[in-house]
């Protein structure tokens, strides 16, 4: 295993915003990101991270880039077919099943309930499905089909935050500027999708336009605490079709929907690569 290249600090899941912001008074040459079950961090990192470039050189490469001109040369391709993955199927699709695409928005729409129906089919025709797996996602199809589901994890903190124990840990990046410490962040999906200078340029940019900084991260999604929320229609489909471009799945802010009017004016921001 690759050792991890900060230092974890221990925080408590009951006072977490208080801990959070104390952090940040105590150490402010330093990015707390919020990085949820110890050793759930560690296994993913260990599985994830073969590799780890030296954040300066993504640094300076990212620093050189006209990020705008680099968005502006780019289209989105066609939309993705949709795909279920096993792995943490339960935790994931609970969280993810209440963001709909609105069709005006340029990110990838995906039918996600009918691509649950047909991995539930499959399981089940295979054998591999436990009779409690294929009760608990049929009743999340129940539950989103009736509407009746709740928001599970309305925010980036809520999804990080373990379900069992009264820990998690935040990684302490010390950085000159909020948006370098995803040059740090080399264990998801995000890192192989978009070029690592790019996605951290689009971090700068999120920054300088939005002041956006990061606070949660994991395999699959990057939270952003947004100082000056999005204010227009027009800058918020930027903010998609931007990360889109990066291969991002969604953006939601904090509301069920992923569309430009449902992020506008939202005080925090996670981006989903799935």
């Amino acid at each position: 295993m690759l050792e991890i290249p900060f230092p974890l600090e221990r925080l408590p899941v009951a006072q977490i915003e208080t801990a959070l912001s104390r952090l940040r008074a105590e150490r402010p040459a330093s990015q707390p990101i919020l990085l949820g079950d110890v050793d759930v961090f560690s296994a993913e990192w260990a599985e994830t991270v073969d590799i780890f470039e030296e954040p300066a050189a993504i640094l300076s490469a990212a620093r050189a880039l006209d990020i705008d001109a680099w968005f502006a040369e780019r289209t989105l391709p066609p939309p993705p077919r949709p795909v279920v993955r096993r792995e943490g199927l339960a935790r994931r699709l609970s969280t993810r099943l209440f963001a709909r695409p609105d069709p005006v928005v340029p990110l990838p729409s995906r039918r996600r309930i009918d691509a649950l129906k047909d991995h539930a089919r499959d399981l089940e025709a295979s054998g591999e499905g436990s009779v409690e797996e294929l009760a608990e996602i049929r009743e999340i199809i129940r539950a989103v089909e009736c509407g009746d589901a709740p928001m599970m994890f309305p925010d980036p903190i809520d999804y990080v935050t373990p379900r069992r124990g009264d820990e998690m840990v935040a990684g302490l990046v010390d950085t000159a500027e909020p948006w370098e410490s995803m040059a740090w962040l080399q264990h998801g999906t995000y890192a192989v999708c978009a070029p690592r200078a790019v996605l951290v340029a689009c971090c700068r940019w999120l920054w300088d336009t939005h002041g956006a900084r990061i606070i949660t991260a994991s395999t699959d999604h990057i939270g952003f605490q947004v100082e000056r929320p999005i204010a227009r229609i027009e800058d918020a489909r930027e903010v998609l079709r931007r990360v889109a471009l990066l291969g991002a799945s969604e953006v939601n802010g904090d509301t069920r929907h992923t569309s430009g009017e449902t992020i506008v004016g939202a005080a925090r921001l996670w981006v989903w690569w799935d």
